[in-house]
């Protein structure tokens, strides 16, 4: 019988690597969905509020809402996925 393989242990610097690149991810996919619901209730605030956007544009004032969402993504995707990982690397099974 041979022994059982110890499980591995990354290194300080493997383990930072890991850590921003989940972050630059999670930046770039929480960007692009709050920019995206940031648009839809720009849409639906318009339509409320019986604003005509301009020719070929999707709402009045879209990019206001649309960066306020960018910002709420980008700072709540990565939290998020770092509060989950940190869970899951003590034992915790509770969301």
């Amino acid at each position: 019988m041979t022994s059982p393989t110890p499980p591995y242990e990354p290194t300080r610097t493997e383990a930072i690597a890991s850590r921003v690149a989940l972050g630059c991810f999670t930046a770039i996919a929480g960007a692009a969905g709050g920019g995206i619901l940031g648009t839809m209730v720009a849409k639906i605030v318009g339509s409320v509020n019986d604003c005509n956007p301009g020719e070929g544009l999707p709402a009045c004032h879209w990019h206001v809402y649309a960066g306020i969402g960018v910002l709420i993504g980008v700072l709540l995707v990565p939290s998020l996925a770092f509060w989950c990982l940190r869970a899951s690397a003590r034992g915790d099974r509770s969301p």
